[in-house]
């Protein structure tokens, strides 16, 4: 008799364990990179990243990563005089990272999409995209496979919240 209730209590378990897997979760965090460089010219400035990620079960969906530069941060050096003129003209600048698990699900055009519902448009920035390549803690935190976008709102007004709407997943805000 112990030993059935002992088996039921254990498939129980693994039935509430097992369906609570089955769910899409968003997670948000932070990444960090610790100081730059460019030439002769060194900082300690870290650069943070606002981070959400998009997960099915333990298996991750999405990643996005999205950071401010304004030209009074030092990692403005690693743009070209082309790319500080571009985000000049943005009234809100940003840059994005994203890794995709599987772009028929979740890719970057469904997250660049969201931030054109918000006003912004994508901008190359291929200097600024192969000096964050080069920064020491790119590689330590395994980045290799994100594609790096930038990202400009134009208009006159700066909207203070982006909004992600992705099938099967809650609303997120950035």
């Amino acid at each position: 008799m112990a030993k059935k209730i002992i088996l039921c209590s254990c498939l129980l378990f693994m039935a509430l364990a097992c369906s609570s897997l089955s769910k899409n979760v968003v997670k948000k965090g932070s990444i960090v990179l610790r100081g730059g460089r460019l030439g002769n010219l060194e900082w300690e400035t870290n650069l943070r990243f606002e981070r959400i990620s998009w997960y099915k079960e333990l298996t991750m969906f999405y990643d996005l990563l999205v950071t401010e530069i304004t030209p009074d941060s030092p990692f403005y050096a690693w743009f070209s005089k082309v790319e500080q003129e571009i985000v000049q003209n943005c009234k809100d600048f940003r840059i994005m990272m994203g890794y995709a698990l599987d772009p028929d699900k979740i890719g970057h055009s469904d997250i660049l999409s969201e931030f054109e519902k918000s006003g912004f448009k994508r901008v190359a920035i291929p200097n600024f995209k192969v000096n964050l390549v080069m920064h020491p803690n790119f590689e330590k935190l395994s980045m290799q496979l994100y594609q790096v976008y930038g990202i400009c709102q134009e208009s006159e007004i700066k909207r203070e919240k982006i909004t992600f709407i992705l099938p099967g997943f809650r609303e997120m805000t950035l």
